[in-house]
């Protein structure tokens, strides 16, 4: 015969295992692809904060680093959901040698529940030093990326294609004592990529994308700036996990 303390275990037992499966239940169907993606253009709920890691991978042309290289590239970007459709983005990335912090905002446009659209403003600032035997140089730069972008939801998985632009507003190579400075504005090329979000676990997203750079100055390869002057591919491949 079962007793009253067995009996009261298995049904706590139970209870509790229903409310895990219904609360799981309720997590599936809420989640939204939308409002879990970071590159989708959609508006976040007001002062809704996303973070998401990411390691790129680039690879430079033969010509700048006198060998076929492929860099990898710490990247951590966040957004907020701002007032009237706008959201403010955050990005930093680092391979200790080549640094960028940037900071903008997006407009965004929602179609329907499949379609939708942002434009946008980025300002990098990048700062780089190389010490190595007699060698020390140090670079610092502005960068300026108006940008646009169209997403594209089917079910559970949201397809980006964005564009930037690059435009490199101020440049200023130290090298020993030498100082090399240039505060026109010019056009450094631009970008073209596709990124997919699709849902791992829970609210977490994995993201993959694939991007080509047509640019004359990668900041990340900033030593070769001062040697070459035309617009080279620099393909880009990135993997990244939203928190």
């Amino acid at each position: 015969m079962i007793s009253v303390k067995k009996t009261l275990s298995l049904l706590s037992f139970l209870l509790a295992t229903s409310l895990s499966l219904a609360q799981d239940k309720k997590t599936e169907k809420e989640f939204d692809i939308v409002h879990a993606s970071l590159f989708y253009p959609q508006t976040p709920k007001l002062r809704r904060i996303k973070i998401a890691v990411l390691m790129e991978k680039f690879k430079f042309p033969e010509q700048w680093l006198e060998g076929s290289y492929h860099v990898p590239f710490l990247n951590v970007q966040g957004r907020i959901g701002l007032k009237k459709n706008f959201t403010g983005v955050m990005n930093l990335g680092t391979i200790g040698i080549s640094n960028q912090l940037s900071v903008g905002f997006r407009w965004n446009k929602q179609f329907n529940d499949k379609f939708s659209f942002n434009i946008g403003y980025d300002i990098s600032g990048v700062y780089g030093g190389l010490s190595l035997l007699d060698f020390d140089t140090r670079v610092t730069a502005t960068i300026h990326n108006p940008n646009f972008a169209f997403g594209y939801r089917y079910k559970d998985i949201a397809f980006t294609f964005k564009s930037d632009l690059s435009i490199v507003g101020r440049v200023k190579i130290r090298t020993g004592e030498n100082v090399i400075s240039d505060e026109k504005n010019f056009y450094n090329g631009f970008g073209v990529g596709l990124y997919m979000e699709q849902r791992l676990w829970k609210n977490h997203v994995a993201i993959f994308g694939l991007k080509n750079n047509y640019v004359k100055f990668d900041y990340i390869a900033w030593a070769a700036f001062s040697t070459f002057n035309r617009y080279y591919n620099v393909p880009e491949i990135s993997l990244g996990l939203i928190l």
